[in-house]
C-alpha cells in the first residue's frame, strides 16, 4: 500500500487575528492579557486548520509518499501557492528532482491536483518507504483573503479560550458550537488524501 505522511516545516510567521480583535470581541478594557491571547488565537487558528483543512498563512509543508499514484496527486491544505519541488529517488537509489515542466499543477482546485504533463508518466521510483517528497507552500497571502465567516469563527473561539480558561477542551468545543459550525461550513469539500485515502487532518 502506498503509504503518506503531511508535515508543516516552516511555520506562519503570523496570525490571521490580532489580540485587538478578540479584545474588541469581549470588551476587555485593556491589552495586559495580550500574551495569552496570542496563545489562544494560535490555538483557534490550528483548530481552524483541521476542521477546514485549509492553510490559512503562508507556510511551507511536505507531503511524503511510498511511491507516484497511479495518476494525481492531491494536495492538502489549500490554497496553494508554489510546489517548490517533486524529489524522489529512483531505482538506483539516487534522489531526483523532478522538472517543472513534467507535471502540470491544477492550483484552484481544492484539494490542488497534480499530474504528470501531457505525454508524460510518473517517473519509477525505488521501492522503499518515502521515496516521494513534494514541497509545496500553502496559505493566503494576506489574511484579508481569509473568508469573513471563518474569521469571525477564530475570533469567537478565542475569545471563548480567554473567558473560559479552567473549561476542558471538550467544555470549549461544545460553548463553541456555532464557532465550529461556521468553520464547517468553509471546509475542503473533497478531501480524501493525495491518494484517495481519508486522513485524520
Amino acid at each position: 500500500m502506498n503509504r503518506w505522511s503531511l508535515k508543516r516545516t516552516v511555520d506562519p510567521t503570523s496570525e490571521p487575528i490580532t489580540p485587538s480583535d478578540v479584545i474588541d470581541h469581549c470588551g476587555i478594557p485593556t491589552h495586559d492579557q495580550d500574551a495569552w491571547l496570542l496563545r489562544a488565537i494560535r490555538a483557534a487558528r490550528e483548530f481552524a486548520e483541521i476542521v477546514q483543512h485549509r492553510q490559512f498563512m503562508t507556510a511551507t509543508w511536505r507531503l511524503t509518499l511510498d511511491e507516484f499514484p497511479s495518476w494525481e496527486i492531491k494536495v492538502p491544505m489549500p490554497p496553494l501557492q508554489s510546489v517548490s519541488s517533486i524529489t524522489y529517488l529512483d531505482t538506483g537509489g539516487t534522489s531526483q528532482t523532478l522538472g517543472i515542466t513534467l507535471y502540470t499543477v491544477s492550483a484552484d482546485a481544492e484539494p490542488t491536483r497534480i499530474t504528470p504533463a501531457y505525454g508524460q508518466v510518473w517517473p519509477s521510483t525505488r521501492y522503499q518507504l518515502e521515496a516521494v517528497k513534494v514541497t509545496f507552500v500553502a496559505g493566503y497571502t494576506s489574511a484579508n483573503l481569509i473568508p469573513q465567516t471563518t474569521i469571525i469563527a477564530m475570533t469567537m473561539m478565542a475569545a471563548d479560550l480567554y473567558e473560559h480558561r479552567e473549561y476542558t477542551t471538550e467544555a470549549i468545543l461544545k460553548y463553541s458550537q456555532t464557532a465550529v459550525s461556521m468553520l464547517e461550513a468553509q471546509s475542503v469539500l473533497d478531501f480524501s488524501g493525495p491518494l484517495g485515502v481519508s486522513c485524520g487532518l
